[in-house]
């Protein structure tokens, strides 16, 4: 299981909550609707439930974001869009 929130964003951040994910590294990948992307954070994920806060840029302008995340073998584990207030 994992999630994203608070969704929509209001702050210029937001978590990821990987609920019983496989130990390892993971890629958290922020892109806008053209493909261009935004942000990339790398996490760590170690006996299960693991929480990540993104921050984004505070220039960001307002919009629809996607935020995919993936595992060390490139599996997508979330590809879900955002709402940045």
């Amino acid at each position: 299981d994992a999630k994203i929130f608070p969704n929509p964003v209001t702050n210029s951040s937001f978590n990821v909550l990987l609920e019983s994910a496989n130990d390892g590294k993971y890629t958290i990948q922020v892109s806008d609707l053209s493909g261009r992307v935004v942000s990339v954070k790398y996490i760590n994920v170690v006996k299960g439930n693991q929480k990540a806060r993104v921050d984004l840029n505070s220039r960001l302008t307002k919009g629809i974001y996607v935020v995919k995340v993936t595992d060390a073998n490139k599996a997508v584990i979330i590809n879900e869009k955002i709402v940045l207030q």
